[in-house]
């Protein structure tokens, strides 16, 4: 697994445990009929797409030797790709989305001893702030800032593999204004 560290233009940043509140974390639906938004209930994710931009970092990762840009829907079975085609406004409109779960077990085989041993990968996604004052990043203030809108800008470090992510730290936030038919509006 290689990590990697990407300026983006941010869309649809579902990253705050602010239950009810713009860019809340996805906590899909108890009551559906669909398995999957029940699932999501039952363990909420961070959600974001990240906006590429520039032709160079997106040719650094499809260089990558463990990241697969190749899918299978697993409901029908249909091939799709990992880096979608967006808005081409954001960046240079293709983007990534990347998921963490408030809960995500793995689970491996210590290569010196054979034992099956496990850490936590999940929780919610570290968000930052970069400050001027401060030269340094330091942590979102979501009652000051408020829920960033689609076009905001960060950098973003995920693994390839999994496409979880660990860190967003922003460096522009456009701010989301509730009932704004712009950016920013579907979150």
């Amino acid at each position: 697994m290689t990590e990697h560290v990407f300026d983006v233009v941010v869309e649809y940043a579902k990253i705050f445990d602010q239950e009810g509140k713009p860019a809340d974390i996805d906590r899909g639906d108890a009551q559906s009929n669909q398995k999957w938004l029940r699932e999501l209930a039952k363990n909420p994710e961070t959600k974001i797409n990240v906006y590429f931009k520039t032709e160079e970092d997106l040719q650094k990762l499809m260089d990558s030797e463990t990241f697969n840009n190749e899918t299978t829907n697993p409901q029908t079975g249909a091939p799709g790709t990992r880096v979608k085609e967006g808005n081409s406004e954001l960046g240079i409109g293709k983007y990534l989305q990347l998921k963490r779960k408030l809960s995500d077990l793995k689970e491996y085989k210590d290569r010196k001893t054979g034992e099956i041993k496990g850490f936590e990968a999940g929780g919610l996604l570290s968000v930052t702030m970069w400050d001027e004052e401060k030269g340094a990043f330091v942590p979102y203030d979501y009652d000051k800032m408020g829920a960033p809108a689609n076009g905001s800008e960060a950098k973003v470090r995920f693994d390839d593999r999994y496409l979880r992510p660990m860190n967003l730290g922003f460096t522009s936030v456009i701010e989301f204004v509730e009932g704004d038919k712009g950016d920013g509006v579907d979150f």
